[in-house]
């Protein structure tokens, strides 16, 4: 497993390091306040790629393409997902017409990337993966990019007056490349044909269930930035810079949760995502004890001010990182309608109180009022797993917590390190990590096997 976890993290990274160095021929081309323009249209093209897919990337990782039925399935799921993509994108072209004219370059950069949104739709990695051939389903789904990069220097010499349109013929460039590999590589061509009608009902639901969960997910990320940018104005840069680098980390744990769910049912990998989860909740730990530190010996006012944003996000990612591998392992149980409604009832309520700490005008409040529902979706992700964490888990929490007041107080950080250490001696005689079998109860019993056996 981890040979292949390490396998597909370095495909996955091949094809982000493509897009990084599309974005930056993007930048040469059109120069910074060009860029800011089409950079945005492009962050609108792969909005509409992620939300009409309508989860069905997801739910085709748990059925193999030779279970009976699957080709009509697959082809309903693709009808629903072009009607999407249309639509959608006939009302991001609309929508950008009406606010920034018709002859604006982030327009036309969205008309040349038309064809790419319905290209996109010829990725066959999930049924890849969910036959087991998991590296060559990563692989097939990092082709756009480096073709993309490779056409757009081409296309531009071409078309040397015209950046934006030039960049989005090399996206459309790109997405077809990679539908034709996966056309070839997957030799069923039929499954690239669509049916349209209303499908298998379950089908549909199922696959509406991750998608709002990924679409809520989503939105509730944006919405922290935008509150708090009147609140800390001066912070913001070093904010979102932090909060680019975690997004870039989330994406290889989203290839790891594509793992996981490919493969739910096999003991191994349970096994394999709680010692994963055991161990970023430890690293994080670790490296934030070493963060605390530095910003307590400089002393600097601005860097304690930064730390007391930067903690809670921090905690967050860990916690949302660690509690989306269960998530991918109740996904693959098919369990995605009880784990929906507490994701989007549990980010419900994380934006009323980031709204409220925000009308209140404190960061603080908004921020751990957030991480306090983050940590409330990770304790429920695990008892409908049937897990719950052990006491060297919860010191290792307790440890993370107590930095909250390492910025004010020695004390504080002497305590988290003393919490951590015994943690650590703890944590070496222990088989399975942090977590251990929770009691039965209502949302946490009779679906499957449990991440971890005692």
């Amino acid at each position: 497993m981890l040979k292949r976890v390490g396998a597909a993290a370095a495909v996955y990274a091949v094809g982000q390091l493509a897009n990084l160095l599309f974005q930056g021929l993007l930048m040469q081309h059109l120069g910074a306040a060009l860029y800011a323009e089409v950079g945005l249209a492009h962050l609108l093209f792969l909005s509409v790629l992620f939300v009409a897919d309508l989860g069905y990337a997801s739910l085709f990782l748990r059925e193999r393409p030779d279970a009976p039925g699957w080709l009509r399935r697959w082809r309903q799921a693709l009808g629903h997902r072009l009607l999407a993509s249309v639509l959608l994108y006939a009302l991001v072209l609309l929508g950008w017409r009406l606010h920034y004219g018709p002859g604006s370059a982030g327009l036309d950069y969205l008309w040349a990337a038309a064809p790419a949104a319905v290209f996109a739709l010829g990725n066959c990695a999930a049924p890849f993966m969910a036959r087991g051939e998991r590296l060559r389903g990563v692989a097939m789904q990092q082709i756009a990019w480096p073709v993309a990069l490779l056409a757009g220097i081409v296309v531009a010499a071409g078309l040397p007056g015209q950046p934006a349109l030039a960049a989005g013929l090399a996206v459309s460039l790109g997405y077809l490349a990679q539908a034709l590999v996966n056309l070839y590589c997957f030799r069923r061509p039929a499954a690239l044909l669509p049916t349209f009608g209303r499908g298998e009902p379950a089908l549909l639901r199922s696959a509406l269930h991750i998608a709002a969960m990924g679409i809520a997910g989503t939105l509730h990320e944006r919405l922290t930035p935008f509150l708090l940018a009147p609140l800390v104005p001066t912070l913001m840069p070093a904010y979102l810079l932090l909060g680019h680098l975690l997004s870039g980390l989330s994406g290889v744990f989203v290839q790891l949760n594509r793992l996981l769910t490919a493969e739910a049912s096999a003991q191994a990998s349970q096994a394999w995502a709680s010692r994963l989860a055991s161990l970023l909740l430890v690293g994080s730990a670790g490296l934030l004890l070493l963060a605390a530190a530095g910003v307590l010996l400089r002393g600097v006012p601005a860097e304690l001010a930064f730390w007391q944003l930067a903690l809670p996000l921090l905690l967050g990612w860990s916690l949302s990182s660690a509690s989306g591998l269960a998530a991918a392992l109740l996904i693959g149980r098919g369990r995605e309608p009880v784990l929906a409604r507490a994701i989007l009832a549990g980010l419900a309520v994380s934006a009323v109180l980031q709204l409220g700490g925000a009308a209140l005008g404190s960061a603080e409040i908004m921020l751990w009022g957030r991480l306090c529902c983050l940590l409330g979706l990770a304790w429920l992700s695990l008892r409908l797993l049937g897990q719950r964490l052990n006491r060297t888990g919860i010191a290792v929490l307790l440890a993370c917590l107590l930095l909250a007041g390492a910025s004010v107080s020695l004390f504080c950080w002497a305590a988290s390190l003393a919490l951590f250490g015994a943690a650590l001696a703890r944590l070496g005689r222990r088989r399975h990590g942090l977590f251990r079998r929770a009691r039965p109860t209502a949302v946490g019993t009779g679906h499957g096997e449990p991440l971890c056996a005692e």
